[in-house]
């Protein structure tokens, strides 16, 4: 009789565990995709600041200085493009 009454006290604490741990989780999972996505945004604004930085220094915009902007901002971005251009070579 007893046991039954303590197992009953119990019980709301551990649906309440249930509970708060997957919400904690999918908060921090939210947080953790909110935050990837203002990197991103940061890596954009960097890129139209270069090419707006340029067009002004230099009166003019060209493709190779966007181009320029473009590689200085998002690294690696040249020797990806350099391994898509050879794996469509190689692909009849």
């Amino acid at each position: 009789m007893f046991g039954n009454i303590s197992n009953n006290e119990e019980t709301p604490r551990i649906i309440q565990r249930r509970v708060i741990i997957p919400i904690v989780a999918m908060f921090t999972i939210i947080f953790v995709y909110q935050t990837s996505l203002m990197i991103d945004a940061d890596a954009l604004t960097r890129y139209y600041n270069c090419t707006t930085r340029v067009a002004n220094k230099n009166g003019s915009l060209s493709l190779q200085n966007i181009e320029n902007c473009y590689d200085q901002v998002f690294k690696g971005a040249k020797q990806a493009e350099q391994g898509e251009a050879a794996t469509m070579k190689t692909v009849p």
